[in-house]
């Protein structure tokens, strides 16, 4: 017999199952709570034990989406892996996700924008993208890629707020394959101002 942790567990998966189906299928906007707690046959009271609003389903896919992609990329930085290849393997793995989930891109950053989920920043599962980044800038710090007279807070802003505004650009009117050149454009910009001059003087002569 299960337990009540697994039942939990169990349910909280249904939950964003059928959350991500009819975001797909409807859209964020156009999708409400009783049409998700319908589609998995669970009480709306039972989705409140899980979540306290719609936006907060919505950070939750995305969390888990990205969870893999993220730890991994945590763990080969802790095994010595350089900063700045991981950063731009993870904005196109970013990319590729957003390419896939085009219908929520907008909703997806705004509530990156907005910071009123509920959710934690962290938590057992898996981690917010934002609390990813900075951890990414302060190893690139560590290892001398990216200069340390900037606070990596604010180097964090920065790199989102050229995320957000590739993403918001791209979701409006943009083909399909676009949104990783359209990012990596930024991605360069940012890194000319963020890199240690040691290491852009380097490159340039």
């Amino acid at each position: 017999m299960a337990t009540q942790d697994e039942r939990r567990r169990l349910t909280y998966q249904k939950l964003v199952d059928s959350a991500r189906k009819l975001f797909a299928k409807s859209g964020y906007n156009s999708t409400s709570i009783d049409q998700i707690v319908a589609e998995c046959n669970v009480a709306k009271g039972t989705y409140y034990q899980h979540f306290k609003c719609k936006l907060d389903i919505l950070i939750a896919i995305e969390r888990i989406d990205h969870a893999d992609m993220t730890l991994k990329t945590l763990d080969a930085i802790k095994n010595g892996a350089q900063v700045l290849p991981q950063l731009k393997r993870y904005l196109q793995s970013l990319c590729a996700w957003f390419e896939k989930h085009k219908n929520i891109a907008e909703a997806v950053i705004l509530s990156r924008i907005s910071s009123k989920s509920s959710l934690p920043e962290q938590d057992d599962y898996h981690l917010s993208g934002r609390y990813f980044i900075k951890t990414l800038i302060e190893a690139g710090q560590k290892q001398k890629q990216i200069r340390s007279d900037i606070p990596s807070v604010a180097l964090t802003i920065a790199i989102g707020g050229m995320i957000a505004i590739s993403v918001l650009s791209w979701s409006k009117n943009s083909e399909k394959g676009t949104l990783w050149p359209m990012m990596e454009t930024g991605l360069t910009l940012f890194l000319q101002g963020a890199q240690c001059r040691s290491n852009t003087q380097g490159k340039r002569s």
